[in-house]
C-alpha cells in the first residue's frame, strides 16, 4: 500500500503514547492496533521503552484483508515532549551529548532487531524532533527511507558508509522543516539556498547536512513560538501530501517511490526463492523414492502451489517495477524538453547556445536531467531482468523434478491428478 506523508506523521503521533507516563490518551504496547485517519488500520509488531534514557520507539505494519502486511513496516522514534520548553532545550542539546548518543545506540538497537525479526520487508523510519533526528539517522545506517519532521540533521553523527549512501541515493531521506519552527529549521536566519539546496551556516562556516530538508512556509501567525514545532502544525491535502501557506504540495520524491519499489520486489524475489530453495532441497533429499511424508507432501500439490504462487507474485510486483522505470525514463525527457521550451520563449531574444549556457549554469543540462537518471533506469530495468530469468530457471527446474518424483510413484500421481 503507498504510505503518503500524512500516514507517516500520524505513525510520528502515536509513538509519542508508548512513553510510559503519557497523558494524552492510552499508552501503545506491542500486539496494539490503531486506525489512521484515511480508514487504514496497523498493528504494532514491537513497542520499546528505554526508561534510563527516555528512548522510545515502535515497529508497525498495515492489516490488509485483515491480515497483517509485513511486506511493509514503518519503524517510528518518538521526539521529546513538544508542549514542554525544558525538554525542548534539551533536545537540542542531546543530538550533540551523550544522551543523544546514548538514544541513537538504542534506536539503532532496536532497528536491528526489527530487520532481523523482518528481512523480507521493506522497512522505513519516521519521528518528529528528536525522534526525526533517530529516524533520519536509521535510514542513512540502514538504507532505508525515512519520512520524519522538524528534525535536527544527523549528518554529524553518521557512519562513513551511511555518508556514502546519502550522497549515492538523494531523495530518500525526507525531513520537512517549518520555516517558523526554531528547533528543528532554527530560522530561516541561519540558513541560505545555493542551486536549490540547503546549507546551514554559522558565522559564515558551511555546515553539511544530508540533504534531506524540505521547508515549509506557514508564515509567522503570532503565536506560541513553540506551536511551530508542534507535530500537529503541518496540514495535508485529500491525498496525505504536505501543504504551506500559500497551498503547495509537497509529497515523497519520486526516487524513494522507485527504491521502496524495488525493495518490495527485491524483497519478494528473496522470499519466494528460499521457498523454492527450501522446496527443492527436500525433494532432492528423497533420492529414488518418496517418504511417507513427502507423498502427503506431494499429495496436497503444496509443491506445486508454491511454485505457481511464487510465479504469480514474483511475475505481478516485476510488470509493476518494470512499468514504474519505464515511466521515470519517459518523464526526465519531458522535464527536459518542457523546460527547454519555456526557456527559449523566455528568452526568445536569445541564441539557442546562450540559452543551453545559461540553463547549465544552474546545472540544468541533459546529461544531468535525463541522461543520468536513464542510466540509473536502465540498470534497474537490467537487474529487475535478471532477476526474472534467475526466477524462471529455477522454477522451470523445480517444475522437472516434481514431475520425476511424481512419474516414480504412479500411485502418487493418480491421487495429483485426481485431486
Amino acid at each position: 500500500m503507498k504510505i503518503t506523508p500524512k500516514n507517516y506523521q500520524e505513525i510520528a503521533k502515536r509513538a509519542y503514547s508508548v512513553d510510559s507516563k503519557y497523558k494524552d490518551g492510552e499508552i501503545t504496547r506491542t500486539g496494539d492496533k490503531f486506525i489512521l485517519s484515511n480508514g487504514t488500520q496497523w498493528k504494532v509488531l514491537k513497542a520499546r521503552e528505554n526508561n534510563l534514557n527516555g528512548f522510545q520507539g515502535m515497529a508497525v505494519a498495515p492489516i490488509v484483508n485483515r491480515e497483517v502486511d509485513t511486506s511493509q513496516v514503518v519503524i517510528a522514534y518518538a521526539g521529546t515532549n513538544p508542549s514542554d520548553w525544558r525538554d525542548l532545550t534539551v533536545d537540542g542539546a542531546n543530538v550533540m551529548s551523550s544522551i543523544g548518543g546514548l538514544q541513537l545506540a538504542s534506536a539503532n538497537s532496536f532497528a536491528k532487531e526489527i530487520a532481523k525479526a523482518y528481512p523480507y520487508s521493506d522497512i522505513s523510519t519516521t519521528g518528529h524532533s528528536l525522534g526525526a533526528f533517530l529516524a533520519l539517522a536509521q535510514g542513512a545506517e540502514h538504507h532505508w527511507q525515512s519520512v520524519s519532521f522538524n528534525g535536527p540533521d544527523p549528518y554529524n553523527m553518521l557512519s562513513s558508509q551511511a555518508i556514502q549512501w546519502v550522497k549515492e541515493n538523494p531523495g530518500m531521506l525526507t525531513n520537512f522543516l517549518n520555516q517558523a519552527d526554531l528547533v528543528g529549521y532554527g530560522g530561516d536566519i541561519i540558513a541560505r539556498f545555493k542551486n536549490g539546496k540547503l546549507f546551514w551556516s554559522v558565522l559564515g562556516v558551511k555546515i553539511s547536512t544530508t540533504g534531506s530538508e524540505v521547508v515549509l512556509n506557514y508564515g509567522f501567525k503570532g503565536i506560541n513560538p513553540l506551536d511551530y514545532h508542534d507535530i500537529h502544525m503541518w496540514q495535508f491535502d485529500e491525498e496525505g501530501n504536505l501543504l504551506d501557506g500559500k497551498g503547495k504540495r509537497y509529497g515523497i520524491s519520486e526516487q524513494a517511490v522507485f527504491n521502496s519499489k524495488m525493495n518490495l520486489l527485491s524483497n519478494s524475489f528473496k522470499k519466494q526463492m528460499k521457498s523454492l530453495e527450501d522446496l527443492k532441497k527436500r525433494l532432492a533429499a528423497s533420492g529414488g523414492a518418496l517418504s511417507s511424508a513427502e507423498k502427503i507432501y506431494l499429495d496436497s500439490a503444496q509443491a506445486l502451489a508454491i511454485v505457481s504462487t511464487s510465479g504469480t507474485e514474483f511475475n505481478l510486483a516485476l510488470s509493476k517495477v518494470m512499468k514504474l522505470y519505464q515511466d521515470g525514463v519517459k518523464q526526465a525527457e519531458e522535464h527536459w524538453q518542457e523546460t527547454l521550451s519555456e526557456a527559449i520563449s523566455i528568452g526568445n531574444e536569445l541564441d539557442k547556445w546562450e540559452v543551453y549556457e545559461a540553463l547549465e549554469e544552474v546545472g540544468f543540462t541533459h546529461e544531468e536531467i535525463v541522461d543520468f537518471p536513464t542510466q540509473i533506469y536502465q540498470h534497474k530495468i537490467s537487474q529487475v531482468k535478471q532477476m526474472s530469468e534467475k526466477f524462471k530457471s529455477l522454477e522451470h527446474e523445480i517444475k522437472g523434478k516434481i514431475s520425476e518424483l511424481v512419474a516414480r510413484d504412479k500411485e502418487l500421481a493418480q491421487q495429483l491428478k485426481s485431486s
